[in-house]
């Protein structure tokens, strides 16, 4: 319900503008201590680099406190997005921590749910502002982001070079 009054935020419309812009969104990856990200994620993120500026953290899922607090932390740091994401499995369970459902709703930062696998439902996929069912996908998503932003703003110079010579 807190959430919901808060209201959600628009993170496709966020990145694409700052991109439009020619501005870097800034976004930190917030990772498991233990995790292990897949070859595919890293692709797509390193291909986003190009035009956003991610920043990696780590920090132990499985402990609450601890999570939560880095959450809180984040959030202070001016980004214009924060993406969670895990893999699924053992100890998954912990992300729906009162602790960690609390510091989620109440970010100011737009917040991105990359955790789990597909048939895994967590609570706080409820509260975020993005969700995107399987981690690997957050690199693709990132990678989809800037391509399109990129071809969108050439088709768009390539109608106004026209309408120029047409004149």
């Amino acid at each position: 319900n807190i959430k919901s009054q808060k209201g959600f935020k628009n993170v496709d419309s966020l990145l694409e503008n700052k991109l439009f812009q020619d501005k870097r969104p800034a976004v930190a990856l917030l990772y498991a201590e233990s995790s292990i990200t897949n070859a595919d994620f890293k692709k797509g993120v390193e291909a986003a680099a190009t035009h956003i500026d991610f920043r990696e953290y780590k920090v132990s899922f499985a402990n609450a406190v601890a999570l939560s607090s880095m959450i809180k932390q984040l959030d202070t740091l001016n980004y214009d997005a924060i993406a969670i994401v895990r893999g699924g499995g053992s100890g998954i369970e912990k992300l729906d921590e009162i602790e960690v459902v609390e510091a989620l709703t109440n970010l100011n930062t737009a917040w991105i749910y990359g955790v789990g696998h597909e048939k895994e439902n967590l609570f706080i996929r409820n509260i975020a502002d993005k969700v995107i069912p399987i981690p690997y996908a957050v690199g693709t998503y990132f990678r989809d982001t800037v391509n399109a932003v990129v071809e969108k703003k050439a088709k768009s110079k390539a109608v106004l070079v026209e309408e120029i010579k047409k004149q």
